[in-house]
């Protein structure tokens, strides 16, 4: 029995649109070149002058003029270079392909959020909600941390952390503000930049615990190490004893009058002798 193979059928596709491409670039050059001698009508075409792959903003250097015959002429091809330079490629392009709107973005469009993507960089969507996204006040332009925390052997094990720091934030789920700018609405998912270590890392607090987002103060792009904490390492809770009020001090007692001792009785002795008397005091 023999085993049938699957072979990748990218390249196929790619090697035919290639030679597609080149066959219509030759026809159009050998049409170009019967024109000529017949003298028959040219008109001008916007190709690519090498291949340009998709998503790519298109350089004068992209670019060039061919002269095609008029019965040939795409029905919505381009015909100044000015109208091609600067857009992006919605498709590959290849060598004398010839250009027209359907193959790239509207001018002045940034072909989306790949061209706001820095070199080196990616784009991480985390759900949020009205706590972790910072009740939806969060904006494009805005700077975050990501906190995570795990929950392991009930609280015994619970630990919480800075994840990464000081990410731009690139775009969030709804508006935050209504028209007259006054009222916050709450996000769904927030879009960040961060290198592929940091996306690995919030890949993974967000699949083993719960993340929240930190707010960080206009301007402020400081790194700060922490070592995270623990349930059994927080501080101990501050427990506020209310007291009694003193007793206002009683008034004091009103003096007592100064006693006087009344005056000593003296014994007094009296004799009576017939008809004599006789007192006498000690």
């Amino acid at each position: 029995m023999t085993a049938t193979v699957a072979r990748p059928k990218g390249p196929i596709i790619l090697a035919i649109g290639l030679g597609a491409a080149t066959s219509l670039g030759l026809v159009l050059y050998l049409r170009q070149l019967q024109a000529e001698r017949t003298n028959e009508t040219l008109v001008p075409v916007v190709v690519a002058a090498r291949a340009v792959a998709a998503e790519t903003k298109l350089t004068a250097g992209d670019l060039r003029i061919r002269q095609v015959p008029q019965r040939l002429f795409p029905a919505d091809g381009l015909q100044r270079l000015d109208t091609a330079t600067d857009r992006i490629s919605r498709i590959p392009l290849f060598p004398d392909d010839p250009l027209s709107p359907v193959k790239l973005y509207p001018l002045g469009s940034d072909g989306g959020m790949t061209f706001t993507i820095p070199p080196g960089k990616r784009a991480v969507t985390l759900a949020v909600d009205e706590v972790s996204g910072v009740a939806g006040f969060i904006k494009p332009g805005h700077r975050v941390d990501v906190i995570g925390a795990r929950n392991e052997r009930d609280n015994e094990g619970a630990r919480a952390q800075v994840v990464v720091q000081n990410l731009l934030v690139l775009a969030v789920a709804q508006d935050r503000e209504d028209r007259n700018g006054r009222q916050a609405k709450l996000a769904t998912s927030v879009t960040i930049i961060a290198d592929p270590a940091e996306a690995e890392m919030l890949t993974l607090a967000t699949e083993h615990g719960k993340i929240r987002l930190a707010l960080r103060a206009n301007g402020d792009t400081r790194l700060i190490k922490t070592g995270g904490v623990r349930w059994q390492e927080r501080p101990p809770a501050r427990v506020s004893v209310s007291r009694p009020a003193a007793a206002p001090p009683l008034p004091p007692a009103p003096a007592k009058p100064a006693t006087v001792a009344p005056p000593a009785v003296r014994p007094v002795i009296e004799v009576i002798r017939g008809t004599q008397r006789d007192v006498s005091g000690g």
